[in-house]
């Protein structure tokens, strides 16, 4: 008698997983597509690698600062800062992920993969590490743009370097690195599926 509302626990449990990994990895996407964005709002800065003055959507898709991104501007002149947001490589790979997320998170709740404990755990594992690595690669991108826009936007007269916004991106990086160990956690170690032979997603059993 206690085995059908066990299962229906269960699946409750999987559900909610579910839908916080898919409401987690919507967020990502709509944060790294805000912060891609390079808004200029029509001034110029100083190329020191072109020598001219350039609006910083031009500075921004051009090397090298294409590959030092992200940073914002603030101008002492006017009310509106400039943004370079992060490089293409960066949130290509962190959109991917987060489609990815969201794709899993789907299948978590789908019979075809529901009953696969195995399956869904290790899934679970490789992508919190992938997150992991986003974390990594999002922490080194903001540190070589803020370098970058100090040495070379940051020293001219009006100008000063704020990027602290982008500290968003990392933050939910993280927040989603967790969120799918906790959600991998969960799957092996405190009971979403019955540790029994057949279930547990720990046994070589094929039963």
């Amino acid at each position: 008698p206690g085995a059908p509302s066990s299962r229906s626990m269960a699946d409750f449990r999987t559900i909610t997983l579910s839908v916080i990994i898919i409401s987690a990895g919507i967020s990502s996407i709509g944060v790294s597509s805000w912060q891609y964005q390079v808004v200029d709002n029509g001034i110029n800065f100083y190329n020191y690698y072109t020598l001219q003055s350039e609006s910083l959507s031009t500075i921004c898709s051009t090397f090298p600062y294409e590959y030092l991104r992200p940073f914002s501007l603030a101008v002492s002149s006017s009310s509106n800062n400039a943004y370079c947001g992060y490089g293409t490589a960066n949130t290509s790979f962190r959109l991917a992920l987060a489609i990815l997320t969201v794709i899993l998170g789907i299948l978590m709740a789908t019979p075809l993969v529901k009953d696969k404990p195995q399956l869904t755990y290790w899934s679970l594992f490789c992508v919190s590490i992938l997150w992991y690595s986003a974390t990594v690669a999002d922490c080194t991108a903001y540190i070589n743009g803020s370098e970058a826009c100090n040495d070379s936007f940051g020293k001219q007269s009006g100008f000063s370097c704020n990027g602290s916004s982008y500290g968003i991106t990392i933050a939910l990086d993280v927040m989603m690195s967790i969120v799918i160990l906790l959600a991998w956690i969960l799957k092996g170690g405190l009971g979403v599926f019955a540790p029994t032979s057949q279930n547990n997603p720990l046994s070589d059993s094929k039963a």
